[in-house]
């Protein structure tokens, strides 16, 4: 089991981490500037004393479902800066994280938004303030029958990310783009839909980015086979197709991020019966590299992010006590940190919260792809 740290604390006026040279590992962390890198970090809606705006390290969220409250928790390293809760209301569960209405970005309004499915078969999207408030819209286009949102990702020039669906029983594969309505500025609707294409018939896809071109990539795997197949945007609306290799029997492909900082999302996978976390590193249809780490008792993979902002793949983990563990990633392994508020009081979800994941680190350009 990796050493656990309690996280850093940071008592200044400027509200500046300071950084304990014991924990630094084998890097130096900017806390005031995110490390340079092409892409942005993950489920980064949330900020300090700062409104509609990130501040480039990823959050994450938990829903209690006892009070149907969503906690939205802003992160700078393994710190909790707050936990602010919001009321859900009405049946609505969290697919995925995002920043994918540019008229938004357009007005100043960057911090991103949340998307949410409801039981009404349409999006909820849930435009975040960054202190923990939200305005909310309701996309008027239905949710086609048997679609799943796979989460969002760039498939065009523009950079902008998109919606990604896929069609349960077909594995077709289709974008929507969404947008402020041009006419009112005040609802948010659906701007572009593309043709669908067809899938791997049996298998699921995982967005990723294995040759770090900005633009979003499909890694396929099914349950009853242990081949990977990836398929690369060829940037022109298709894709180049390849298979990757076999996985391990056990291993289920949880998500994709950064592990060895090299720009391009790694294949994250997890073996829950033989306790084992494991990871390829990608670029582009080649396997560079393989590792592994045993996955403590007790220990549930909650998401993937880049909490302390240097550009590679952190991982947070929900513990038998419901206590939250960050695995900050180093360029030599992983650093294990206890998340806790700055006065050190340890961040417990409460047996009965659930953890919408963030599965994708390290895809979206802060430059338009080229």
């Amino acid at each position: 089991m990796l050493p656990l740290r309690p996280p850093d604390a940071w008592f200044t006026s400027a509200c500046t981490p300071a950084i304990n040279a014991a924990n630094l590992v084998d890097a130096v962390v900017d806390w005031n500037a995110p490390a340079n890198r092409s892409y942005a970090a993950s489920s980064d809606y949330l900020a300090l004393n700062q409104l509609f705006t990130g501040d480039g390290f990823s959050d994450f969220a938990y829903v209690d479902t006892t009070t149907n409250v969503l906690h939205s928790v802003a992160m700078k390293g393994a710190v909790s800066l707050f936990d602010q809760g919001q009321a859900l209301g009405g049946n609505l569960s969290l697919v995925t994280y995002g920043d994918m209405i540019p008229g938004l970005n357009a007005l100043s309004l960057r911090s991103g938004e949340l998307v949410f499915v409801g039981d009404d078969n349409h999006l909820h999207v849930w435009v975040s303030a960054a202190t923990g408030g939200y305005w909310s819209f309701v996309v008027a286009d239905p949710i086609p029958a048997n679609a799943k949102l796979l989460g969002v990702g760039v498939h065009d020039r523009s950079g902008v990310q998109k919606l990604v669906w896929m069609d349960t029983k077909t594995s077709r594969i289709w974008w929507w783009a969404l947008d402020l309505d041009p006419e009112t500025q005040n609802d948010i609707i659906v701007v572009g839909k593309s043709w669908p294409i067809d899938g791997i018939a049996g298998a699921t896809p995982t967005l990723a980015d294995v040759n770090g071109d900005g633009y979003t990539d499909l890694v396929w795997t099914a349950t009853n086979r242990t081949g990977v197949a990836v398929w690369i945007d060829n940037q022109h609306g298709g894709y180049v197709k390849r298979a990757l290799g076999d996985r391990e029997g056990g291993a289920t492909l949880y998500g994709v991020g950064d592990i060895d900082g090299n720009g391009t999302t790694d294949l994250i996978w997890t073996d829950t019966a033989g306790a084992q976390l494991s990871w390829w590193t990608t670029d582009g249809f080649r396997v560079s590299g393989r590792g592994s780490e045993a996955i403590p008792a007790g220990f549930t993979l909650a998401g993937i992010g880049d909490y302390d902002g240097d550009g590679r793949a952190d991982l947070m983990w929900r513990d038998a006590n419901d206590h939250m563990v960050q695995w900050q990633r180093t360029k030599t392994g992983f650093a294990s940190y206890q998340v806790a508020d700055a006065w050190g009081e340890p961040l417990v979800v409460g047996k009965n919260a659930t953890i919408p994941a963030n599965r994708f680190q390290g895809g979206r350009r802060l430059t338009p792809a080229l």
